[in-house]
């Protein structure tokens, strides 16, 4: 009996304790879940961008600079600023070109002082001076002549001897030497200067301008805009100066530094 009935009781008892362990896992389970959320609120974006990254200039970086080299005494501008064209970005302690320049202007004036000199010769008011020595020098050689031969005549009558006679022939020579030399001083003082000395020192003035004028330098600025990027680089040209010009001059310079950099 037990043999035949045993069996199958124990194989329904163990199907009940599966069932109902089943069971018990699946309501622990929903006593431990909640409801899920709602559906999320619409929203409208315009005119928003998020990335992540980094903004570069679209071309390749410009270094700037400045024709003249120095100590930077002031930045003007700051990082991330917007600059204009023609804005000033940086100065320059100008302490040690500003003393070379008034060296170049003294050397400048006294260049031009000498060249002035050599234009204006001969100076009217040194002529009769000269003049006046040939007229001595002249009167000098003639007396001195004059004693030669009077010496002369005596030695040949055995009056003087001969080395007095040679005395009065050398104070003839001499005195004939200072007379040419004065006549040469006034003629060459009567030319003028030469030519060649005067092309000299108009050369020399130029050079002296050249250097005062070489301080006129140029500031290499940027004006970066863009939507996007800080792409479009644009070059522009303004002086650094030392010392004042005209505007005429000033624009003639700039125009030189557009033209240098557009080429």
């Amino acid at each position: 009996m037990i043999l035949r009935y045993g069996p199958p009781l124990i194989g329904t008892l163990m199907l009940l304790f599966a069932v109902s362990h089943v069971v018990k896992r699946a309501s622990s389970s929903q006593e431990g879940r909640t409801d899920p959320p709602g559906p999320l609120p619409e929203r409208t974006i315009t005119d928003l961008l998020a990335a992540i990254g980094a903004v570069e200039p679209a071309t390749e970086t410009i270094q700037m600079g400045t024709a003249v080299g120095g100590i930077v005494n002031e930045v003007a501008v700051r990082v991330g600023d917007s600059v204009k064209e023609g804005s000033v970005l940086a100065r320059l302690k100008a302490g040690e070109l500003e003393a070379e320049v008034k060296v170049n202007e003294a050397a400048l004036e006294s260049t031009q002082a000498t060249l002035s000199r050599l234009r204006s010769l001969p100076r009217p008011e040194e002529i009769p001076a000269l003049e006046a020595r040939v007229a001595e020098a002249r009167a000098l050689a003639l007396d001195q002549k004059e004693q030669f031969e009077r010496n002369g005549l005596l030695a040949s009558r055995g009056a003087i001897g001969n080395e007095e006679l040679r005395r009065k022939e050398l104070g003839f020579l001499a005195a004939t030497s200072r007379q040419r030399a004065a006549e040469a001083d006034l003629k060459l003082l009567q030319a003028g200067a030469w030519k060649s000395d005067i092309q000299l020192q108009d050369g020399t003035v130029f050079d002296v301008l050249e250097k005062s004028g070489a301080y006129i330098k140029t500031l290499v600025l940027i004006t970066a805009y863009d939507h996007y990027a800080i792409r479009a680089i644009k070059y522009s040209a303004i002086d650094y100066l030392l010392k004042p010009v005209n505007a005429q001059e000033l624009k003639l310079a700039m125009e030189k530094c557009v033209q240098q950099l557009d080429s």
